[in-house]
């Protein structure tokens, strides 16, 4: 369970919001500037509210009352952003494994990068699944070598997601991340969005500025404007 009760000065308008979410998709949808990113990166530690209290699954993460701020890397939450941001020097599989936890990741040589064997952190199961499980399951097995650069918008999309999933995060937040695909790729990785949730079965909250596409993923929709809850 995810609960949000925060507030946020910001250039042009005090960010307000109070809401929860528990094993859902639950969509924030508004536009652009309405301060939905900014919810996402409070949630994720990458910015500071001024008031309020942040939980995830009763773990204190915020609170401007007791003092309490947990660090980014300690939250366990997975982030997708907008661009992405793959680390374009690294192959599809190098930028997935990035995300596995420090503790249980295996030196690059010990990797299998090239496919050939499993590592250790490949054989071992992450919680929910490894990382051959996750290429599978992406569809990336054929381009675990490949680097972004020669990915199509989709192929983007799919490995950032499963970055984000390796850290076995408790909560998954996504920024518009169908916003810069084409028709037809957008409507069927809003699909297997829907599928990997079940799979998953952690909160996924997710913004988009689109209705329609707040209508078809959401199990629950919240509206922003101008940093105000509708």
């Amino acid at each position: 369970m995810l609960e949000v009760r925060i507030t946020k000065k910001l250039p042009h308008f005090s960010l307000e919001v109070d809401f929860s979410a528990d094993r859902e998709i639950l969509v924030l949808v508004g536009p652009s500037g309405a301060g939905k990113t900014t919810v996402l990166d409070c949630i994720a530690g990458l910015r500071n509210p001024d008031r309020g209290e942040i939980r995830l699954d009763g773990r204190r993460l915020f609170s401007t009352e007791d003092r309490v701020n947990v660090p980014t890397r300690l939250r366990r939450i997975g982030y997708v952003f907008q661009n992405y941001a793959l680390f374009p020097h690294l192959t599809v599989k190098e930028n997935i494994m990035y995300g596995i936890p420090k503790g249980c990741r295996c030196s690059r040589a010990n990797s299998g990068a090239d496919g050939g064997g499993k590592s250790e952190a490949e054989a071992r199961s992450l919680g929910k699944f490894s990382v051959k499980d996750i290429l599978d399951m992406f569809k990336l097995t054929h381009l675990q070598s490949a680097y972004p650069g020669r990915l199509s918008g989709g192929e983007k999309q799919r490995t950032a997601l499963a970055r984000a999933l390796m850290v076995e995060p408790e909560l998954l937040l996504l920024d518009e991340p169908l916003s810069a695909l084409d028709k037809d790729t957008r409507g069927t990785l809003q699909q297997e969005l829907k599928e990997i949730h079940r799979l998953w079965k952690i909160p996924f909250v997710l913004i988009t500025h689109d209705q329609e596409e707040a209508r078809l993923l959401g199990d629950r929709i919240i509206g922003l404007n101008q940093g105000k809850q509708l």
